[in-house]
């Protein structure tokens, strides 16, 4: 008996012995007011008494009397137990374990706080088989244990045992959980977006599959702020999502959000992209036809910021070229073979969408340079490129359309050059020094070039000296050079180039209506339109300028302003 209690341990069945002491010869009995039992007696007086039938949860209130052989008795003192065979104790629980994990939320710097119930005057202790902890109990038996000393990846165990007034134990289940403070998500792919852009081979009709990388047993959903989409997880923690809805033109940013089962949630980077499905439409402004040199210059039209490829065929030719913020772009390429060369431009934008132009062809002649040890050079009957060097006396084009390139050499070196059947072109672009070129005469001379006798040919391109180029009374094609050229035309319905680079150019002879009126050409990176010339022109004391910059002016002598607006249609063409 404990504290007035018979518990689980001393009950016995119901039976337990009482025990006092007499004086010797005493007669003992027990009672409970009920029940009387007889005393075993020895001979000094020491007595038990064996009292069965006893229930828990009862209690009980014994006296003994002693009767000595004089006939008096003695009564004891009430002796009182209540008879008290077991306690309770309830399953653990913790508000902060979801799962059977401690997450990072609820870690609480490796602290929580277990909880149960016991009954009402219980003790209870909590452990984890190697750590004791002593609960807080209530009034009502409600008892909280705070256990510390947590560390993260690590599982727990935990039993709480109560102890009631009587001795008797409960213990609880087992209540196990593992500490998982985080989990992991990877940054968002998608093998569809190149370059921050979803492009027409990739678009799907809207639709992408983005992927990831979480913790085995996380579920993953991928969403944009607005929509949610539940990514399918694999064993190892790899996920997909597919997203669908896109539209060509929109900017779209996902997150991943990776939950283990502690609750532990992790969030990607922002994956962003934008759809653009809308390809180049590069076009070429250089018109083909005759190329003289393999070196040609081409330009075009396509998406500002782009690159543009150049391909000849389906070969390509050159490097890839930037399209500048107006547009357009400029390349130098070299024809590799006589012949014909169809090139067309690729422009692929920024997110790997690409256009095609239409192709436009140039027919390259025929090269033919001569050398020192040539006084005859012969072209064919095709379009020829000859370029003439010192010691060549006599050049026989040929047929076609050919192009005579004369280059620098002593002040008396002497050609005669005949171009032959077609309409043929005397080339000075080499030379630096001033040259005089007469059609009408069939002569040309200068510092550079010396004395070249002239048959059969009717246009000029001027080099980088100050050239008096007169023309014949036919049609002529003069381009003018960097230098301060004077053209006189000489009478027929003449065309006067002009390209990036020329000079201060004068023409003496320019006509600007009827039938063998002058055509100007100019090239569109200078002037693109008659309104940006037209800006550009004045009237002067010589006749109307055409003012670029102080370097390049076109001087038509004895023509105005007026003139010239009135029939511009005809006049000039941008090229």
């Amino acid at each position: 008996m404990v504290g007035g209690f018979i518990n689980a341990a001393h009950f016995n069945g119901g039976v337990t012995t009482l025990s006092g002491i007499a004086e010797a010869g005493d007669t003992v009995t027990v009672s409970d007011g009920t029940h009387v039992t007889p005393a075993t007696v020895s001979a000094d007086g020491a007595w038990t008494a064996a009292i069965s039938g006893l229930f828990n949860g009862q209690s009980y209130s014994y006296t003994a009397t002693a009767t000595d052989a004089a006939g008096n008795t003695a009564t004891s003192a009430p002796f009182a137990f209540t008879v008290k065979t077991s306690t309770f104790e309830s399953a653990i629980t913790d508000a902060a374990v979801t799962g059977g994990y401690l997450n990072g939320a609820h870690f609480n710097g490796g602290s929580t706080t277990l909880s149960g119930k016991a009954e009402a005057g219980d003790t209870v202790t909590v452990s984890d088989g190697t750590h004791a902890t002593v609960a807080t109990v209530a009034s009502d038996g409600s008892w909280t244990a705070v256990i510390s000393g947590l560390g993260n990846g690590q599982r727990y165990s935990y039993t709480a045992t109560a102890l009631d007034a009587a001795g008797n134990t409960a213990t609880s289940q087992p209540f196990a959980f593992t500490v998982k403070t985080s989990t992991s998500e990877s940054a968002i792919t998608d093998a569809a977006v190149i370059g921050g852009f979803i492009n027409a081979a990739h678009f799907n009709a809207g639709t992408t599959t983005l992927s990831g990388k979480a913790e085995a047993g996380d579920t993953v959903i991928v969403s944009d702020g607005t929509h949610v989409t539940a990514a399918t997880v694999a064993t190892d923690g790899s996920w997909t999502a597919a997203i669908s809805g896109l539209l060509n033109g929109q900017t779209y940013s996902y997150t991943a959000t990776a939950t283990d089962l502690a609750g532990n949630t992790a969030t990607s980077a922002p994956f962003g992209f934008k759809v653009d499905t809308q390809p180049p439409s590069p076009t070429i402004s250089t018109a083909g036809g005759e190329a003289i040199y393999p070196a040609v210059i081409i330009s075009g039209t396509g998406e500002a910021g782009t690159l543009v490829q150049l391909y000849d065929g389906l070969t390509k030719i050159g490097a890839p070229v930037a399209v500048s913020g107006n547009g357009s772009w400029t390349e130098t390429v070299t024809l590799v073979g006589t012949g014909s060369h169809a090139i067309s431009a690729l422009d692929t934008d920024a997110a790997g969408n690409t256009g095609k132009s239409a192709s436009i062809v140039f027919s390259l002649d025929n090269q033919i340079v001569g050398n020192t040890n040539q006084s005859i050079i012969s072209g064919t009957s095709a379009n020829d490129h000859i370029t003439v060097v010192p010691n060549n006396l006599i050049v026989n084009a040929g047929g076609g359309n050919d192009t005579i390139t004369l280059t620098s050499g002593p002040s008396t070196q002497v050609h005669i050059v005949d171009g032959g059947a077609g309409t043929n072109t005397l080339d000075l672009s080499q030379i630096s020094s001033a040259v005089t070129v007469d059609l009408k005469l069939g002569v040309a001379s200068g510092s550079q070039v010396g004395t070249v006798l002239l048959s059969s040919i009717q246009n000029v391109v001027a080099g980088g000296g100050a050239e008096a180029i007169v023309g014949s009374s036919g049609a002529n094609v003069f381009q003018a050079g960097s230098g301060m050229d004077r053209i006189t035309g000489g009478g027929g319905a003449d065309t006067f180039v002009f390209r990036p680079g020329f000079g201060n150019t004068t023409v003496t002879d320019f006509k600007v209506s009827g039938a063998s009126h002058g055509t100007i050409e100019i090239d569109h990176s200078i002037f693109a339109t008659w309104a940006a010339l037209d800006a550009a022109l004045a009237d002067s004391k010589q006749g109307a300028v055409i003012t670029v910059n102080a370097a390049e002016s076109i001087t038509l002598n004895g023509v105005t302003k007026a003139q010239l607006e009135a029939n511009h249609l005809a006049d000039f063409h941008f090229i």
